[in-house]
């Protein structure tokens, strides 16, 4: 669950405008039971997330100045300066 919900959080805004992320974890809330310190291993989870896929594709030798990298470091520069919430 967490490693779900936090590849959904790391590409939160990315086609809609609109933050979805605290929905979509409200619905699982409502069907399944989330552990106690969630937000931060969410938060974790998609810090990891984004860091791997920054990496993969970096060694691929995509170039760090383009549009894609920066999208990415932007992301995870939020998610990294971003406290998880008391739950």
């Amino acid at each position: 669950m967490v490693l779900r919900l936090g590849h959904f959080l790391l590409h939160d805004t990315e086609i809609v405008p609109q933050p979805l992320f605290e929905d979509l974890l409200a619905g699982y809330r409502e069907v399944v039971a989330v552990p106690a310190d969630h937000n931060a291993q969410i938060r974790r989870s998609g810090i990891l997330l984004g860091t791997r896929q920054l990496f993969r594709w970096l060694d691929r030798g995509m170039p760090t100045n383009s549009d894609l990298v920066g999208w990415r470091l932007a992301q995870l520069s939020h998610l990294l300066s971003t406290e998880a919430r008391p739950n």
